[in-house]
């Protein structure tokens, strides 16, 4: 239900008109993606201004590694999620800014053998779990040229999975560092 909400609100923000207009800038932007210090991978995105001070957005990243240093099982993941940013300066060279982004992660891990402090090791098997995600961050570009800048943020991915089959919910700090090319009208 949630990704058809989701998809909803981007289909209506594409027909608008303010979408639209030439003269608002399209980015790409990608780079390195470290999750808790202890997961690695890459993120990449596109973006669309909307307002001056507004543009949706929508991620790809795929991380790998363990929950924290020296754990195991090694996890597998890849998030899908689409939301807006705010760019505060957005015309000058240096422009922080404030996301929130919703999407999935999908999570797979990898089988491990558990120790015990009492009695042999035991195998356990991986395990797939699907998230709804929730991700509000912050960030600075710098724009080296008036296409080509670059872009750092850190963020909190709120991961809360099938309540009916796990409870809780996972808090996943990340930081996000990398380039990002400008395309179409505008600064």
């Amino acid at each position: 239900m949630t990704r058809y909400v989701m998809m909803m609100i981007v289909l209506a923000l594409a027909s608008t008109s303010a979408f639209a207009q030439d003269e608002r800038p399209f980015e790409v932007a990608g780079g390195y993606l470290s999750v808790g210090g202890a997961m690695h991978g890459w993120s990449a995105e596109v973006s669309k201004a909307i307002t001056p001070h507004l543009a949706v957005l929508f991620e790809v990243d795929r991380s790998t590694g363990a929950d924290c240093a020296g754990c195991e099982p090694v996890y597998h993941d890849l998030g899908v999620l689409g939301g807006v940013r705010y760019n505060w300066l957005r015309g000058g060279r240096f422009s922080p800014s404030m996301q929130v982004l919703a999407g999935v992660l999908h999570s797979k891990s990898d089988p491990y053998y558990a120790d015990l402090i009492f009695g042999p090791p035991y195998y356990e098997e991986g395990e797939t779990v699907d998230y709804f995600a929730v991700q509000p961050g912050v960030g600075f570009t710098v724009m080296v040229t008036p296409r080509v800048g670059l872009r750092m943020q850190t963020d909190l991915q709120f991961a809360i999975p099938d309540q009916s089959e796990y409870e809780g919910i996972s808090i996943f700090p990340r930081l996000t560092v990398g380039a990002v090319v400008r395309l179409g009208g505008g600064r």
